[in-house]
């Protein structure tokens, strides 16, 4: 009789370290990834940087795609019914993720930017540019490292170690940042709309806006008129326009105060031709510390 138990209790035991890898497994595809939607670029790129070769990437919004005003199709829906992973940025950026986010359990799902210190402006509009600031990014990337963890535990020392390898990169870019702006003689820069108050904010510089969050529309006479004194009286040398924007506004203002009109990538997308080159959120970071230099009249 002791012996029947304790066969019984070694096939319980036996079976139970069967059961719980697979209940710790989550979904994979053909090659053994594991699917993981993110809802734009900047979110896909922190995404492979962590997941390395145990994920899967789908970037639901295509190079050339502008987050404000996308909407998904059936089949990116399915994309994400799919993933054993839906991060969104939330904010007000992409509010059909939000929606969409909402439908699906909580435990596949991550809003890349909860609990960080946000921009708020006076009329409570919130700026949803967060991943420009190298150091709020790296929290981003540390979120998306986290959920990878608790949904696939055995890849636990491989997204730690990439964590850490692309977190490096985000501290030294913050460093080259931080020691390249120290030198400008001038402290504001004028922006098509509002994408560049986190940067301003970690670098001690002005950051001022002709239009709202979204780049989508254009200033009144009246406040054109209020933008070109403000630009004057703060020496303002530059009008910095992003790559998936009209240059209308931007020119018109530009030319009123005698400054140059400079091109910033906020890396809500990338251009097909940035794509092709092999850009990247750090390349692309690199090239624009350049043109605020240029803007900001730093010293070399």
């Amino acid at each position: 009789m002791r012996m029947i138990f304790i066969l019984v209790l070694v096939s319980l035991v036996a079976a139970a370290l069967f059961i719980l890898p697979l209940r710790a497994r989550p979904p994979i595809r053909d090659g053994g990834r594991i699917p993981v939607a993110a809802s734009f670029y900047v979110l896909g790129e922190f995404a492979r940087a962590v997941g390395g070769e145990r994920v899967e990437v789908t970037t639901l919004i295509p190079a050339g795609g502008e987050p404000h005003e996308w909407e998904p199709s059936p089949r990116a829906v399915a994309e994400v019914r799919r993933a054993a992973l839906f991060i969104y940025h939330g904010m007000g950026l992409d509010p059909w993720a939000e929606r969409l986010a909402a439908t699906l359990p909580r435990s596949k799902v991550l809003n890349a930017t909860d609990g960080l210190p946000l921009s708020r402006k006076a009329d409570g509009q919130l700026d949803p540019h967060v991943w420009l600031d190298p150091l709020l990014a790296q929290e981003m990337v540390q979120k998306i490292a986290a959920a990878l963890n608790q949904i696939d535990p055995l890849g636990r020392e491989q997204y730690e170690a990439n964590k850490e390898s692309y977190a490096r990169q985000l501290r030294n870019l913050d460093s080259a940042y931080r020691n390249s702006l120290r030198s400008c003689r001038i402290r504001a820069v004028l922006t098509t709309h509002a994408f560049l108050d986190y940067l301003a904010r970690r670098y001690g510089f002005q950051a001022i806006a002709i239009g709202g969050f979204s780049p989508e529309g254009e200033p009144s006479p009246a406040r054109m008129k209020e933008l070109v004194g403000l630009a004057r009286k703060m020496r303002v040398r530059a009008v910095l326009t992003e790559t998936l924007v009209s240059l209308r506004a931007a020119e018109v203002l530009a030319r009123e105060v005698g400054a140059k009109v400079l091109r910033f990538n906020p890396l809500e997308g990338l251009t097909l031709e940035e794509e092709a080159r092999g850009e990247s959120y750090l390349t692309i970071m690199k090239k624009n510390l350049a043109v605020l230099r240029e803007a900001l009249g730093c010293e070399p």
